[in-house]
């Protein structure tokens, strides 16, 4: 007969907790970094080692580098930076010194698209050169660049900048506190829902009666650019007039334009573009210290929100003049300056965004949150915590997807003398040590440079 024993083991869980079991299996053995490719105080890693690196052997060429500052009107202007456009990379295999150089005309779309958000990623560095060694410059391999967007051009489509002001009882729809304002989410209940936190308020009702309409800002100086996108749905019907009241004035023209038109056609070509706010010329930072599209003022149009609520009393313009952007708290599009809080009352609530006289009074009170917003006009300080000199300006543009970067580059300044005809090389911060050694090595064997170069040992 075949004797089976069986046998009965308990495992004490308080074992668990203790360091002797823990320490070699879990917390001996775990290690964490705030980033890749560096160290920083605070990282669990072999001694100051990255816990994670993502080298790579690509560098970037291009022959096209435009100022942001109206060097070329049809972009948006974004003060002291430039828009860098990429048409080859040179890929090297530093053990062999083989070299590849794909050409953005010959790839697909995609795939030579991801090689560049790869290494040059939203708020990555690089440092970049010029190929011909002859033209003065005051570019310095000292001195690491901000990628603040990787995605395109950006083509303006809507300014709107100048302050008019004739003295007069604000029969222009002279600029009111708060007629302009980027800030949280809605403290009320409005009669659509916004799905997200982050909203941009271009207008109010400055006053009167449901009979008498002044409106803030005055859009009278704005304006509506040209471009491949929004000449396939505008065509001339809304102008701006001298003056800004009632419902043939030029706020209705620009909500009209904004909140019908072109939010209509992003959302009908959401796979084929993007639409982005720019506020103050890209010269305000909303996040110190990130380097991505929030430091040049900049945020996405959440196509998923249609305020397409329209009123009959605006002859049809947008109930609701405010635009939804993308972010949620904490995330990466979220302003990370802080807000400032005012206390409005239901019936400023009623008059500023719905554009209708409540009829009654009330006590009732709500909060808003700005992360910035317009003053009165003798007092050109656009947020109460954080001080911003200047007029209270934005741009509304379509993204034309290329392998494009927007990166913090003055060209007026560093590249006066132009970038040449061989154009330039951009060096991405994870580069390779084996390839950043001998960059000008690779440069020559690949015939982008003239000069000859003998390759450095990496000893």
């Amino acid at each position: 007969m075949t004797v089976t024993k069986s046998f009965s083991v308990e495992f004490d869980d308080a074992l668990l907790d203790l360091d002797g079991w823990k320490n070699p299996r879990y917390e001996g053995s775990k290690l964490t970094g705030q980033k890749i490719n560096e160290y920083n105080n605070g990282d669990v890693t072999y001694g100051k080692n990255p816990v994670l690196t993502n080298k790579t052997v690509a560098l970037y060429i291009g022959n096209t580098l435009i100022g942001g500052e109206d060097e070329d009107e049809q972009y948006a202007h974004i003060k002291k930076h430039s828009y860098i456009d990429i048409n080859r990379i040179l890929i090297i295999n530093p053990k062999t010194d083989k070299l590849t150089l794909l050409d953005a005309t010959q790839e697909g779309y995609d795939s030579f698209h991801r090689f560049v958000t790869n290494d040059l990623p939203t708020g990555g560095s690089f440092n970049i050169r010029l190929l011909d060694y002859s033209i003065p410059n005051s570019l310095s391999a000292n001195t690491q660049n901000y990628v603040k967007m990787n995605k395109g051009w950006l083509l303006k489509s809507f300014k709107y900048g100048e302050f008019i002001n004739d003295n007069s009882s604000h029969t222009i729809g002279l600029e009111y506190s708060g007629s302009l304002a980027l800030f949280k989410q809605l403290a009320w209940t409005l009669s659509y829902p916004f799905p997200t936190a982050l909203v941009f308020q271009y207008g109010l009702k400055s006053g009167g009666s449901s009979g008498v309409v002044d409106f803030s800002p005055s859009y009278v100086s704005a304006s509506i650019k040209s471009n491949k996108f929004t000449d396939q749905y505008y065509n001339g019907a809304y102008t701006f007039p001298s003056f800004n009241t009632s419902t043939s004035g030029s706020f209705v023209s620009a909500s009209k334009f904004i909140g019908n038109s072109t939010i209509n056609f992003l959302v009908s070509n959401s796979l084929s573009t993007e639409l982005h706010l720019t506020l103050f010329k890209g010269e305000f930072d909303f996040a110190p210290s990130f380097n991505d599209e929030r430091s040049i003022g900049t945020f996405e149009i959440d196509r998923k929100l249609t305020i397409n609520s329209t009123s009959s009393y605006l002859d049809n313009a947008p109930l609701y003049p405010l635009l939804s952007l993308k972010g949620q708290t904490g995330s990466r599009f979220w302003p990370t300056r802080p807000a400032t809080s005012s206390q409005i009352s239901a019936i400023d609530v009623d008059r500023m965004y719905s554009f209708e006289d409540s009829g009654t009074s009330t006590n009732t009170t709500y909060t808003n949150q700005s992360f910035i917003s317009s003053q009165p006009a003798d007092m050109p300080l656009y947020d109460k915590s954080e001080t911003f000199q200047g007029e209270f300006t934005y741009e509304l543009s379509f993204l034309d997807k290329s392998h494009t970067l927007i990166a913090d580059i003055d060209k007026e300044s560093s590249l006066p003398n132009g970038i040449g005809e061989k154009g330039f090389v951009i060096i991405p911060q994870q580069l390779d040590k084996r390839v950043k050694l001998n960059i000008d090595y690779y440069l020559s064997k690949a015939g982008l440079i003239d000069e000859t170069f003998t390759k450095i040992i990496n000893t």
